[in-house]
């Protein structure tokens, strides 16, 4: 392709404007960034094991010590067994906080109640020791199914609340 005589001032000036208008990169995007396979974190509370945080892929964005997760999984553990057992598709950790968030088809195993909680958001926080959400849930233990809105438990997974419920109650003892 030819240009005219003297176009090229005129173009020079237009792609230097061009380039003037991009921003410049925000202080997120200059974060540095470790991609971690097989990612574990180990908790604990007392010198003993309190939880363990696994997940395929963890995404750590060192400033402000946060995780972004892929098929993110717990387990918790009372007196050396495993009391707690939840995984979902996604989620986030603040290391700094210990707090957890897992989302996506979000299950949650009570091995003492033998009950298992359903919900697409579940938060969990070391501080407050539990497991918490404000959204739907379904938890399914032997001889019933309870639906509500809102769920509490704690770390131990003897103590489960769920808000706002109604419940199916099976009289031949199966879920």
């Amino acid at each position: 392709m030819r240009f005219p005589r003297g176009a090229w001032p005129g173009l020079a000036a237009v792609a230097l404007a061009g380039a003037a208008c991009e921003s410049a990169p925000s202080a997120e995007d200059l974060t540095p960034v470790q991609t971690l396979e097989d990612f574990t974190l180990r908790q604990t509370r007392g010198g003993k094991l309190a939880y363990l945080l696994r997940a395929e892929r963890a995404v750590l964005r060192e400033n402000d010590q946060k995780a972004a997760l892929t098929e993110p999984r717990m387990e918790l553990f009372e007196n050396g067994k495993t009391s707690v057992r939840v995984r979902g598709r996604t989620g986030n950790a603040d290391l700094s906080t210990s707090q957890v968030h897992l989302a996506s088809s979000v299950v949650l195993e009570l091995l003492q109640e033998r009950s298992t909680m359903k919900t697409e958001e579940l938060f969990y926080d070391d501080k407050r020791s539990g497991f918490f959400t404000e959204g739907p849930v379904v938890l399914e233990r032997p001889g019933a199914i309870v639906r509500g809105r809102g769920f509490e438990a704690d770390h131990r997974g003897t103590s489960a609340r769920i808000f706002n419920q109604e419940s199916v109650i099976s009289t031949d003892g199966k879920r």
